[in-house]
């Protein structure tokens, strides 16, 4: 039966590199990094294949501000808007947004910070952010239409631990978001 198996990281773990070589194939999609890593851990040049991150231009281009996100977290249009997009996930970070949005609210008290995407940490981030206080900070979930999320934002933000180049950021700077 093909099959074909996969890594979403830049860096191959243990396991994830037993499951390689039992498919015999190695396919990773971000880093090149991950190529040399692969090949150090003894994997064949001729099972490594590399597909690199593209973006499509025609969705994600520079387009003016909108107040899209703004309505879906219910604040007022217009506000600064500084977001989070990916999974909220350990590997992610978004605990590190939480914590840097702290800060910058300090300095910038009327910018509001959003979190878009869903995953295990969820929960515990609701959790944190409502025990603090933080009512500046807002999750808006997952959202069918990435390109108006992003027109919404003044600043995309990456706090990921490991990462080759985020289709997040790579899809914001496309929007023509800092």
């Amino acid at each position: 039966i093909p099959a074909l198996a996969t890594i979403h990281s830049q860096y191959l773990g243990l396991r994830d590199f037993e499951v390689h070589k039992l498919m015999q194939t190695y396919l990773h999609v971000v880093a090149k990094t991950a190529y040399f890593h692969a090949r150090s851990l003894g994997v064949p040049s001729s099972k490594l294949h590399f597909i690199g991150n593209g973006v499509d231009t025609e969705i994600f281009r520079p387009v003016a501000k909108t107040d899209y996100l703004h309505s879906i977290v219910n604040i007022v249009p217009g506000t600064l808007l500084i977001g989070y997009i990916g999974r909220l996930s350990p590997e992610k970070g978004p605990e590190v947004f939480v914590q840097v949005a702290d800060k910058v609210h300090e300095k910038l008290p009327n910018c509001h910070f959003v979190l878009v995407g869903e995953g295990p940490m969820r929960e515990k981030l609701e959790n944190e952010i409502e025990n603090l206080g933080l009512s500046y900070i807002h999750f808006a979930g997952l959202q069918s239409d990435m390109s108006q999320a992003y027109a919404s934002l003044d600043l995309a933000v990456s706090t990921s631990y490991s990462e080759g180049m985020p289709w997040a950021i790579t899809e914001a700077m496309a929007s023509g978001r800092r």
